[in-house]
């Protein structure tokens, strides 16, 4: 890829409609909203270019990296105090794997997917203390289960529509305490 297709591209365009040229490896642009993106062409079998966005103050606000005008690779982005935000695997431009993080740097939540959708064992961690394991295939949660302090909480089933099953609910010390099925044609 060089400038010139760079500056064709529809994802690039759309940035502005300026954009100041550095050297034949990197392109420098104001976007719509009021961030700075720079666009670095690379010489790799594994990635075109890398798109760089940065906050007024200088900070950067994500990175991400391309191959064939598709996000492949690694794309991050970061809260506004530089700690990462967000790490995406991304694979011909679908991604395969997300992980989120809280402001303090503690992991939130983590994704995999197949096909583009949401597929396996997805995690959720709040700060107090709760997690919630939730099931995915082929993007249709199946079961999800919540945790307090490391014990279940409640624990629902789904169909292949996504539909409610069964509903287990557990008392503060992890055993069972209401066990629900429900029922539909």
């Amino acid at each position: 890829m060089n400038i010139e297709e760079i500056k064709r591209n529809t994802f690039i365009a759309n940035l502005s409609g300026i954009a100041e040229h550095f050297n034949e490896q990197e392109i420098k642009c104001e976007t719509k909203s009021n961030m700075t993106a720079t666009i670095q062409l690379i010489d790799d079998p594994n990635m075109d270019m890398i798109i760089r966005f940065y906050r007024k103050d200088r900070t950067v606000y994500s990175y991400t990296e391309y191959k064939d005008n598709k996000r492949h690779g690694v794309a991050n982005t970061f809260h506004s105090d530089g700690k990462l935000r967000s790490h995406n695997i991304i694979d011909d431009g679908k991604i395969v794997a997300s992980l989120t993080f809280h402001e303090n740097g503690e992991l939130y939540e983590e994704k995999y997917y197949r096909k583009g959708k949401l597929h396996g064992t997805c995690k959720c961690y709040t700060l107090n203390g709760e997690t919630q394991i939730r099931e995915y295939k082929h993007g249709t949660l199946r079961h999800m289960t919540q945790l307090y302090n490391d014990k279940k909480n409640r624990e629902i089933f789904y169909d292949s529509r996504g539909w409610t099953t069964k509903t287990i609910m557990y008392d503060k010390d992890g055993k069972l305490k209401n066990h629900y099925v429900n029922f539909k044609k």
